[in-house]
């Protein structure tokens, strides 16, 4: 499943798994799925799956707590899957979940209920998963590094995610959309790309993938003055301007 698929999954409500290496849109491309969705009046959430976080921290940001004298409310503090209900919640690189913390998902997935952390009442609650996942899940099923069952919840739906420099049309709508929101976010009036930028756009291989494009056009949108982006914005060194795709040497670029 590439990107362009994604446009026949919106309105659907089962939970969708997003693959792909980092920096290639994950993120927004869930955010898209929301605000496209019937959800889209309710909250989009999301949860960050570090492995550097203590497993404790992870369930309290998604389950909550009960009891808690450090929580703001004296007693309850809220997880993001009750704080999410009627919405969205974004789980980011499940790839990083220990199996206890997946098997719980798991187990919400199931009856779309859970407990909070030292509660005895079962909470309820209507969310729509999307996760994220880096590392290829399959892989990750034969070393027993992902819950099966979580992966079946949540594979219902999949879509892949290629890395930039293999889409169609040399990435162009991304160019043209990022521009257009970083000139609104700057307050920049760029009507477009010079010839010589956009085919340094087209013909670079992109090892950062989209966290990388958006960074280079962002820095270009600063730098430049006139109406249309000139290849003199782009913050290169000079021997990496004319790099192209799959030259290994411009893998060092600021990113």
């Amino acid at each position: 499943m590439t990107q362009t698929d994604h446009k026949t999954y919106p309105r659907k409500e089962l939970p969708v798994l997003i693959t792909g290496d980092t920096g290639t849109g994950k993120s927004h491309l869930a955010k898209t799925l929301h605000i496209n969705s019937p959800r889209k009046q309710h909250p989009f959430l999301r949860v960050l799956c570090r492995d550097v976080l203590p497993s404790s921290v992870l369930e309290r940001e998604l389950f909550g707590i009960e009891n808690d004298s450090g929580a703001s409310s004296g007693l309850v503090q809220f997880g993001k899957l009750e704080q999410a209900d009627g919405g969205t919640l974004l789980l980011d690189n499940i790839d990083e979940l220990s199996l206890e913390m997946q098997d719980k998902l798991f187990q919400f997935t199931t009856r779309s209920s859970f407990y909070r952390i030292n509660g005895k009442n079962e909470i309820f609650s209507d969310v729509r998963l999307v996760a994220t996942i880096r590392k290829n899940p399959e892989q990750l099923l034969r070393t027993n590094e992902l819950h099966q069952g979580f992966y079946i919840r949540l594979n219902q739906m999949r879509i892949h995610l290629l890395p930039l420099s293999e889409r169609k049309n040399g990435g162009q709508p991304f160019f043209d959309y990022l521009l257009s929101r970083l000139c609104n976010k700057l307050q920049k009036n760029i009507r477009g790309f010079s010839p010589d930028f956009l085919h340094f756009l087209k013909s670079y291989h992109w090892p950062g993938n989209i966290l990388q494009l958006q960074n280079i056009i962002e820095r270009a949108v600063i730098l430049e003055e006139s109406l249309w982006i000139k290849l003199d914005s782009l913050w290169f060194p000079e021997s990496q301007k004319k790099g192209r795709k799959g030259s290994k040497k411009n893998d060092s670029v600021n990113q």
